[in-house]
C-alpha cells in the first residue's frame, strides 16, 4: 500500500474513531440534544486505539486477501462520504456510510467468459468476507477475554467489532455485505454470526454491570 493509502486509511480510523467517542461520550446531537465534547477530547485516546484494532486489520484483510488473489490493490478516501460520516458520527455516534474503500483492480485471467465469471464471483465473495470475519474473530476474542479477565476494555473491542461487522455486512451502500449477495447462505451465516456476537455482547454487558463506557475516558 503506498503512502496515500495509508494516509487515507489512518484518516477513516480517525473517522470512526471520533463516531465511537461520541457514543462513549453519551451519544450524538440528535439523540441527547448535545454533544459532550470534554467526554469526546477525553475519550477519543480509548476510542482510536479500539477503532485503529477493529477497522485496520478489517481493512488490511481485504488488501491481502485481493493481493494473494493477484488483483492490484489501492485503498482510498471518498470526500464526499467522509464529510457525511463526520457529520453524522457528531449527530448520531454513528458514521452512516463508509469513508474509505479498497480499490481493486481486476486482473484479466486468459479463460472464456463463464469460467471468468465464475472465478471473478468467487473472488469478489473472498475479498468482500474477509474484513467481516476478521472483525467476528476478534469479536469472539474481545468477549472472550472479558469474560475470563474481566477487563472491560476487551468488552469494549469485543462489542466494537461486533457491531462493525454487522454493519459491513449490511447488503447496500457498497457495503461488503452488498458484494457477497450472489451468496446469501454465505452472507446469512456472517450476519447471523454478527447478530448474535452483538445480541451476547449487550447481555454480557447487562450481567456484568458494565458498558458504562463514559468511565473509561482518560
Amino acid at each position: 500500500m503506498d503512502v496515500r493509502g495509508c494516509v487515507g486509511l489512518a484518516l477513516v480510523t480517525a473517522v470512526y474513531s471520533l463516531a465511537l467517542s461520541v457514543f462513549m461520550a453519551g451519544g450524538g446531537l440528535l439523540l441527547t440534544g448535545r454533544v459532550d465534547w470534554a467526554g469526546v477530547v477525553m475519550s477519543f485516546p480509548v476510542a482510536m486505539a479500539v477503532m485503529a484494532l477493529t477497522y485496520i486489520p478489517h481493512a488490511l484483510a481485504h488488501i491481502a486477501t485481493a493481493e494473494d488473489l493477484g488483483y492490484e490493490v489501492s485503498y482510498r478516501v471518498v470526500a464526499s462520504k467522509t464529510l457525511v460520516a463526520v457529520v453524522f458520527s457528531v449527530l448520531m455516534a454513528f458514521p452512516l456510510v463508509a469513508p474509505g474503500r479498497v480499490a481493486v483492480y481486476e486482473r484479466e485471467p486468459e479463460l472464456d467468459d463463464l469460467i471468468r465469471q465464475k472465478i471473478v464471483q468467487m473472488d469478489i465473495l473472498l475479498m468482500a468476507s474477509a474484513g467481516p470475519l476478521v472483525n467476528l474473530i476478534n469479536a469472539t476474542i474481545g468477549l472472550t477475554t472479558f469474560l475470563m479477565t474481566k477487563v472491560e476494555l476487551m468488552w469494549l473491542f469485543g462489542f466494537v467489532n461486533a457491531g462493525f461487522a454487522m454493519w459491513s455486512l449490511l447488503p447496500f451502500m457498497e457495503m461488503d455485505g452488498e458484494r457477497m449477495m450472489h451468496d446469501k447462505l454465505r452472507w446469512a451465516e456472517m450476519m447471523a454470526l454478527a447478530v448474535l456476537l452483538l445480541i451476547m455482547s449487550v447481555i454480557i454487558a447487562i450481567k456484568a454491570g458494565t458498558g458504562d463506557v463514559s468511565a473509561w475516558a482518560l
